[in-house]
């Protein structure tokens, strides 16, 4: 009987290895991407693997890289889909200035609380903040839904 058990547990054990490397190493994979900058990192880590990724959005820039952009109210309504869903989602926008770039990423974590991660780089580069939400709402404004913050 103890025998029986043994070559169980080896067995047991050889198929679920396999299965936990992989899982690991996806996750490290996903999670340190060389294409991915420290705020991306973040907002993964903040909204988890299963969350809704809400696109990039870019403001202010020339029509050479519209192709790379979604429209804001497209990555807003996605945002407003998935809180009323409950669910983690993460949207970044990066905003075109003078003489540098301020990025936000708006995290919905999957307990439920919203961030805001925002930095800038350019002539004024400045580390990554985090703000927690205090009370989102849903507003509607020209027949279109967003998502905000009443503080």
């Amino acid at each position: 009987m103890k025998q029986r058990w043994i070559k169980v547990s080896f067995f047991a054990l050889s198929l679920l290895l396999p299965v936990v490397l992989f899982v690991v190493l996806l996750w490290v994979r996903w999670m340190r991407d060389p294409r991915v900058d420290e705020m991306e990192r973040q907002a993964r880590q903040l909204s988890g693997w299963r969350a809704i990724d809400c696109g990039r959005v870019r403001t202010n820039i020339d029509d050479s890289d519209s192709n790379i952009s979604l429209p804001l109210w497209q990555a807003q309504a996605c945002m407003v889909s998935a809180f009323r869903a409950h669910r983690a989602f993460r949207m970044r926008r990066d905003e075109d200035t003078m003489d540098s770039t301020i990025h936000y990423c708006f995290v919905r974590t999957p307990r439920g609380d919203i961030y805001t991660l925002h930095s800038e780089t350019g002539s004024a580069t400045q580390p990554l903040a985090r703000n927690r939400w205090k009370n989102p709402v849903i507003v509607t404004r020209k027949g279109r839904e967003f998502l905000t913050d009443l503080w």
